[in-house]
């Protein structure tokens, strides 16, 4: 299997070498409706690949931690099993420290890169960067985020995420446009571990619009699967990505088909 060890990715994990032992895309139409409050999740194509002799139950319970909404305008966001609270939370001020690092311009708006950092070392808290736009809204365009070095969470050796906003067009409001968590669990500082990354790119929000009543349809589950999402050709896929794969993602399909055969 040294086909499979020279699709060695270099970039993902700071000073460590990745072996893809895993890749999944889907694409999903997302609708959500305030009054009364539903959400609903139609994934109309899914393309998956794993190494053959993976534990599949124990792959389950790794990515389930990928798979957590950070919503960074609720007060607290839920990473793994515990609670950080967010810097722009109502009392942030009292845990955090802050300090303006740059006036930049990104999207052809003026923003300020606002750092901040745990006033506690030892305290359950993020760090990282805030973007904000300076004008009449201060809405954040991006937040880079990290958990505080000084902590110790159980087999994590880094957690590292990234939200990206995009503003609707002819509104004042700000969406989210792409979303990235990676985490690299380990037993040792050092060594062998697994590392997980979990990419989200959103496109055509859309806000004040009339849903249909058969998409929450009664008995209906927030989450549906098409019959022909798994049947996808690969012209599909081409046509269906935001972001092109890269070639270490393009070869572990090839390469684990190749193991698998």
């Amino acid at each position: 299997i040294k086909f499979v060890m020279d699709n060695t990715d270099t970039t993902r994990l700071k000073g460590t070498g990745v072996i893809p032992a895993y890749l999944m895309e889907s694409v999903q139409d997302y609708y959500s409706r305030s009054n009364p409050k539903k959400n609903k999740i139609v994934i109309k194509g899914v393309k998956k690949v794993r190494f053959p002799f993976l534990d599949d139950d124990g792959i389950e319970r790794y990515l389930r931690y990928l798979y957590q909404d950070v919503n960074i305008y609720d007060n607290y966001i839920v990473l793994l099993t515990d609670h950080f609270m967010s810097p722009i939370a109502n009392n942030a001020p009292l845990f955090y420290r802050y300090y303006p690092a740059d006036t930049l311009e990104e999207n052809g708006i003026k923003v300020v890169q606002l750092q901040f950092f745990p006033r506690n070392k030892t305290d359950m808290l993020l760090q990282g960067s805030l973007y904000i736009a300076l004008d009449s809204t201060y809405a954040v365009t991006r937040m880079e985020y990290g958990i505080n070095p000084n902590i110790n969470l159980n087999w994590v050796r880094t957690l590292e995420g990234e939200q990206v906003f995009q503003r609707i067009p002819n509104t004042r409001q700000w969406a989210l446009a792409e979303e990235t968590l990676s985490l690299d669990f380990g037993a040792t500082k050092r060594g062998m571990g697994m590392f997980g990354e979990r990419f989200v790119s959103h496109q055509q929000p859309q806000t004040n619009v009339t849903i249909p009543d058969s998409i929450f349809a009664r008995g209906y589950e927030e989450r549906t699967i098409l019959t022909d999402a798994v049947k996808k050709n690969e012209t599909y896929w081409q046509d269906s990505r935001h972001v092109a794969l890269t070639d270490h993602e393009a070869a572990t399909y090839k390469n684990i088909d190749s193991l698998q055969r």
